[in-house]
C-alpha cells in the first residue's frame, strides 16, 4: 500500500514537473519578446504606464475567472486558461506580422505575458495543493517548482542565442505548441482525488465565514482570518518592492545597451538563463532542506533580508556603474523568491480548507498581485518626473520594512492554524 502510494507519488510529480515546464516556456518566451519589443518598439518612457494597464487587466480577469471557475474541476480551469491564452497568441501573431510597428499589437504581447505569468503561478500552486497538502514531505513541491526554472534556462539559451535570427512571431508561435502540451498533461494529472489519505479540514466557504454543515470553533475561525489577512499583506508589499525593483533595473537595460532591440533580447534571455540555472541547482540541491531546518516561517524571511543590502547600497552610492550592479543583484533575488519564498507559500495555502484554496489563491495571485502592481506603477509615475533622485530605493525600502513585519505576523499566524487543523483532524 505504502509502495503504491509512493510510485503515485512520483508520477504525479512528473507530471506536473512536465506542466510547470511547458507552462513556463510559454511564458518565458511570450515575456522575453513582450520587454525586447516594448522597450525597442515603443520605448522605456511607457514602462509605469504598462505597468498599471497589465496590473488592471489582469486583476479584472483574474476577478472574473475566480468567481466562474471556483465550482470546476481543476481540469477545466487548465483547459480553458491555457486554450484562451493559445487563441489569444495566435491572434497577435497574425497582428505582427500585418503590423509590425503597432504599439497596440506589441502593447497587447506585453499584457499577454503578465497574464500567463499570473496564471501560471495560480495553476501551479493549485494542482500542488490538490495533490500533496495533505502530505508532510516538502519534496515533491520542490521537485515540480524546479520545472520552472529548467524551462527558463532553455527558452532563456533559445532565445538570447539566437537573437536575431529567429523572429518574434515565430518564438510566440511556440507559445501555443507548448500551451497544447500542458493541457494534454492535465488531462492525465487533474483528476478527482481519490487517495483515501487525502482528507481535508472543510469548514469554510470563504475565509472567515463558517459552514453550517461543518461548525468549527470561533477560535479556529478567528486564527483562519489572521492568516489569510497575513497572506494578503506579505503579498501586496513583496509585489510592490518587486515591481519597482523590475522597473528600475529595465530602465537601466535600456540605457547601458543603447536601446538596441537585438541586444535586449540577448541580455534578457541571457540573464533569465542565468538566473533559472541558479534556480535550479537550488531547488535541487538546496530548498528541501532548507524548508526542513529553518521551517516555513524563517525560510519566508530569506528574500526580504536579502534586499536590505542591496537596498542600503544603492542609497549610498551615487556611482551609475556600483548602482547597476546592486540592481542586478536586487533584480536577482528573483533567485531566492522563486527557489525557496514561493515554494514556502506555496506550502502554507496547505493549511486552507480545501473549499476556500482556490479562492483565496485566486485572489492572492489574481487580484491583490496586480493591484499591488497598479500602486508600483503609481508611485513610480508620480516621483519619478517629480523627485530628482538616483535610485527608486527611497520608495520601496519602506514597503520592505512593512514587508519583513507582516511575514512574522504569517508564519506565526501559518503555525496556529496548522496546529488548530491538527486538534479538529484528532477531535
Amino acid at each position: 500500500m505504502q509502495a503504491t502510494s509512493m510510485n503515485h507519488t512520483r508520477k504525479t510529480s512528473l507530471l506536473l514537473f512536465a506542466f510547470a515546464f511547458c507552462a513556463t516556456s510559454a511564458y518565458m518566451i511570450n515575456r522575453i519578446i513582450g520587454d525586447s519589443l516594448l522597450l525597442a518598439r515603443v520605448g522605456v518612457q511607457v514602462l509605469p504606464l504598462m505597468l498599471v494597464v497589465g496590473a488592471i487587466t489582469v486583476g479584472g480577469i483574474s476577478f472574473v475567472w475566480a468567481r466562474r471557475t471556483r465550482h470546476v474541476s481543476v481540469f477545466r480551469l487548465v483547459l480553458t486558461t491555457q486554450l484562451s491564452g493559445t487563441a489569444l497568441t495566435l491572434c497577435l501573431v497574425l497582428l505582427l506580422l500585418y503590423a509590425p510597428s503597432s504599439s497596440i499589437v506589441v502593447i497587447a504581447i506585453y499584457v499577454l505575458a503578465e497574464l500567463r505569468g499570473c496564471f501560471n503561478l495560480i495553476l501551479i500552486s493549485t494542482l500542488l495543493n490538490e495533490h500533496f497538502c495533505s502530505k508532510s514531505q516538502h519534496g515533491p513541491y520542490a521537485f515540480v517548482n524546479a520545472g520552472s526554472p529548467v524551462a527558463g534556462i532553455a527558452t532563456g539559451f533559445l532565445v538570447g542565442i539566437e537573437a536575431g535570427e529567429v523572429s518574434p512571431e515565430f518564438l510566440l508561435g511556440l507559445c501555443c505548441v507548448f500551451d497544447t502540451v500542458t493541457v494534454m498533461i492535465a488531462s492525465r494529472v487533474a483528476t478527482k482525488q481519490t487517495d483515501a489519505s487525502f482528507q481535508e479540514w472543510q469548514t469554510h466557504s470563504e475565509p472567515g465565514i463558517v459552514d453550517t454543515l461543518n461548525k468549527p470553533t470561533k477560535n479556529i475561525d478567528k486564527r483562519l482570518r489572521t492568516f489569510t489577512n497575513a497572506l494578503m499583506a506579505v503579498v501586496i508589499t513583496k509585489t510592490v518592492v518587486l515591481s519597482i525593483v523590475a522597473f528600475e533595473w529595465k530602465v537601466m537595460a535600456d540605457r547601458a545597451l543603447g536601446h538596441d532591440e537585438e541586444s535586449l533580447e540577448r541580455y534578457f534571455g541571457l540573464f533569465y538563463a542565468i538566473s533559472d540555472a541558479l534556480i535550479l541547482a537550488i531547488q535541487l540541491c538546496l530548498t528541501r532542506s532548507i524548508l526542513s531546518r529553518l521551517g516555513i516561517r524563517l525560510s519566508l524571511l530569506i528574500l526580504p533580508i536579502s534586499l536590505v543590502g542591496a537596498g542600503m547600497f544603492s542609497l549610498l552610492t551615487s556611482n551609475v556603474r556600483l548602482l547597476f550592479a546592486a540592481l542586478t543583484v536586487a533584480r536577482g533575488s528573483m533567485v531566492l523568491r522563486r527557489s525557496i519564498h514561493d515554494v514556502a507559500v506555496q506550502i502554507i495555502y496547505g493549511a486552507m480548507p480545501r473549499r476556500v484554496r482556490r479562492g483565496v489563491v485566486a485572489k492572492v495571485l489574481g487580484i491583490a498581485k496586480p493591484i499591488s502592481e497598479a500602486i508600483a506603477a503609481g508611485l513610480v509615475g508620480l516621483f519619478a518626473t517629480a523627485v530628482p533622485i538616483r535610485t527608486f530605493a527611497w520608495f520601496w525600502m519602506p514597503f520592505l520594512a512593512v514587508w519583513l513585519f507582516y511575514t512574522l505576523r504569517l508564519g506565526i499566524a501559518w503555525e496556529q492554524v496548522v496546529q488548530s487543523k491538527e486538534s479538529a483532524h484528532q477531535g
